[in-house]
């Protein structure tokens, strides 16, 4: 039987990030986010435990590192981390991804929902 280790709901995303871990820099796309966490396609080699920084891509060329520890990772396809460290600028920053996130996914429902 699988254990559920999430303390929180994940929000499904799309989001290009770059990334460096002890096997040096790499390309990804964060595939789901929470306030803890996030799950990352990559085919960077990583290992459980390993500390990680992910920068964001801001408008006007800025940019937004978080760190986290890859607590599972699944060999060319990706890992999740967890967030270490975060202090209120990136956890606001996360906080509007999700909340941002949310009104998409809303919006593309009613989308799709038929009206009579």
């Amino acid at each position: 039987m699988k254990v559920e280790r999430r303390r929180a709901e994940r929000v499904r995303v799309d989001i290009e990030v770059q990334w460096e871990g002890e096997s040096g820099p790499h390309k990804g796309v964060i595939h789901d986010i929470n306030m803890n966490g996030c799950f990352m396609f990559s085919s960077g080699a990583v290992r459980d435990g390993e500390m990680v920084n992910v920068q964001f891509n801001l408008p006007r060329k800025k940019s937004l590192a978080l760190w986290g520890e890859v607590v599972n990772h699944l060999d060319e396809i990706g890992f999740g981390m967890k967030f270490n460290g975060a202090g209120k600028t990136e956890s606001d920053f996360v906080k509007r991804l999700i909340e941002r996130a949310k009104k998409e996914l809303a919006k593309a429902q009613r989308s799709r929902t038929p009206t009579a």
